[in-house]
Order: C-alpha cells, then structure tokens, then sequence
C-alpha cells in the first residue's frame, strides 16, 4: 500500500491501482481491496472483485484508465476526472 512521509497517502493508491490496470496485473488490483468491497453494484468481495475486473482487464476498452486529473478531498476520498468517450466523467473514489 503506498503512503507518503506522513502516513497514508490516497494518491499513491490510486497511481498503485492505475498501474495495476494498466498492466494486466490482476492480483495486484485485487490486492487493493477490501474484503467488503462492492464493485459495480453487484460485485461484492474480493471474489466479486476478482470477476469484474478479469475480462475488463483481458480486453481492455480503448483509452481505459487514462486520467486527466486527481483531486484530493480528504484523506480518504478522492475525486477523479477521467475522460471515457471523450466526455468528461468524474467519479469519487472512498479509500479505506
């Protein structure tokens, strides 16, 4: 898990998951989950997790994970604008 000088570090885990995606890297990506994690609403688990990400991951969409901007909101949440289609999309991410 990355962290900073002080302690917890959101950035760093978002960069640590992008990489993850990027590469194909499952386990890795699993790694940066929470047992309770729900991921598209009816994933639940690293289990759960496991199966969403195994074909996103396999046959990525193109411009997949591509970020223009992290904002930091407190230290746990952090807002991401991403492009997907071109259209600006902004998603909030909680970390644990």
């Amino acid at each position: 898990m990355s962290s900073s000088q002080g302690g917890f570090d959101p950035i760093g885990i978002i960069v640590d998951w992008l990489d993850a995606c990027r590469k194909g890297r499952l386990a890795a990506l699993i790694n940066l989950y929470d047992d309770g994690a729900i991921q598209g609403g009816t994933f639940r688990g690293r289990l759960g997790v496991e199966r969403y990400w195994r074909s996103k991951l396999a046959h990525p969409a193109a411009g997949a994970f591509e970020v223009d901007a992290l904002f930091p909101e407190t230290e746990q949440r952090v807002s991401r604008l991403s492009r997907v289609r071109r259209d600006p999309c902004a998603y909030a991410l909680h970390i644990h």
